[in-house]
C-alpha cells in the first residue's frame, strides 16, 4: 500500500489527488509501524527491546532542529542504557519526572536560557515514555490483544500530535502564550493519572 501510494504521488496532477493517495500511504505506514512494534514488544525482553526503540527514535528525531527534539534525541540515546536496569514503569515515571522539571523551568521567570533549557528537559523526559508504553502492552493486555492495542495507542499518539498543538495555538491567540506551562502541566497530570490507573488495573487478578 505504501509503495502504491508513493507511485500515486508521483503521478498526481492536482492537490486533491495527493490527498487521495495520502490515505493508503498512511494506512500502509501505520500497519508496518504497528506490526513492527508489536513484534518487538512480544519477542524482546525489556532490557534489549527499549534499546532498539531508542535508536529508532534517534533517527526519527535527528532531522528536527528544535530543542524539544534535541532533548528527545539525547534522551533516547541515554534511555537505551537505562533499560538494562529499569522496568518499563520506572522508565515512564522517570520520564514524567523530567518533564515536570522542564515544565517548572518554563514557568519560572528568568533569563531566556532557562526557558530554552525547559524545552530541552521536556523533550528529554518524553524520550522513554512512548517506547516503554508500547513495550509494556503485551504484559498489560495479553499477547493476543497486543497488536490491536498498539494500533490504538499509535493512532491516539498521532491524533494527539495533530490536535494538541493547534488547540494550544487557539488558546494562545485568544488568551496568552504564557499559558504553555499550565497547558503542559495539565497534560502531564492526565498522563500520570491514566498510567498509574493502568498499573493498578494490571496488578488486579482477572475475574
Amino acid at each position: 500500500m505504501t509503495a502504491a501510494a508513493l507511485l500515486g504521488f508521483s503521478l498526481s496532477g492536482s492537490f486533491w489527488q495527493l490527498c487521495l493517495w495520502a490515505v493508503p500511504y498512511g494506512l500502509g505506514a501505520g500497519s508496518v509501524d504497528v506490526a513492527l512494534n508489536n513484534y518487538v514488544a512480544l519477542h524482546y525482553e525489556s532490557r534489549h527491546m527499549s534499546w532498539l526503540h531508542c535508536m529508532w527514535g534517534i533517527g526519527a528525531a535527528a532531522g528536527f532542529a528544535s530543542l524539544f527534539y534535541l532533548g528527545i534525541t539525547a534522551g533516547r540515546a541515554v534511555c537505551g542504557f537505562l533499560t538494562f536496569r529499569l522496568s518499563d514503569a520506572r522508565m515512564i515515571r522517570l520520564g514524567q519526572g523530567v518533564v515536570a522539571i522542564g515544565v517548572v523551568a518554563l514557568a519560572l521567570p528568568g533569563p531566556a536560557w532557562l526557558a530554552l533549557g525547559g524545552f530541552a528537559l521536556v523533550g528529554l523526559g518524553c524520550a522513554p515514555i512512548y517506547p516503554s508504553i508500547i513495550h509494556a502492552t503485551p504484559a498489560h493486555f495479553g499477547p493476543a490483544r497486543s497488536q490491536a492495542m498498539i494500533g490504538v495507542q499509535m493512532a491516539s499518539a498521532y491524533v494527539g500530535t495533530c490536535l494538541m498543538p493547534p488547540l494550544f495555538g487557539l488558546l494562545a491567540s485568544r488568551l496568552s502564550a504564557g499559558l504553555l506551562p499550565l497547558y503542559l502541566l495539565v497534560l502531564l497530570a492526565l498522563m500520570i493519572a491514566t498510567h498509574e490507573s493502568l498499573l493498578r488495573s494490571a496488578r488486579q487478578p482477572a475475574g
